[in-house]
């Protein structure tokens, strides 16, 4: 009886520490997302990320600037979200109008790519980082 204790510390202690480690081994989401990223679909659109700001840019030229969030929250956009400590949400809201605002579940990120789902829509929206 004695050894199939430890074992079991043993494995709980592993899991713990490996728990412990995922989260200083991985930078948080908005140090992650701060940079440029090139749009999967259309070379031309990128998204660019600053201190709080998201700039959407096409053909090189800045369209329209929103100020950022990232939370996992709901209700996102006046959207029902679920709210889980794996979810996360990206909003962005126009500054000179708040009533333009756009809600994405960001289905992954990493330090290469970004992965968006429209909180209202299907479907994904997959960017690269541009080097």
């Amino acid at each position: 009886m004695r050894p199939l204790k430890t074992k079991i510390r043993i494995i709980i202690a592993v899991a713990i520490c490996s728990v412990l480690s995922s989260f200083t081994n991985n930078p948080s989401q908005e140090a992650t997302i701060i940079g440029s990223w090139i749009s999967e679909a259309d070379s031309n659109y990128k998204m660019v990320f600053n201190g709080n700001t998201c700039t959407w840019v096409y053909s090189g030229q800045p369209n329209v600037t929103y100020t950022f969030t990232l939370s996992n929250t709901s209700p996102q956009c006046g959207e029902i979200v679920p709210v889980t400590t794996e979810l996360n949400y990206l909003k962005l809201v126009n500054p000179n109008n708040n009533q333009e605002q756009y809600c994405y579940e960001i289905y992954g990120l990493s330090e290469t790519t970004l992965t968006l789902r429209p909180v209202d829509k299907s479907g994904f929206m997959v960017f690269n980082r541009q080097p």
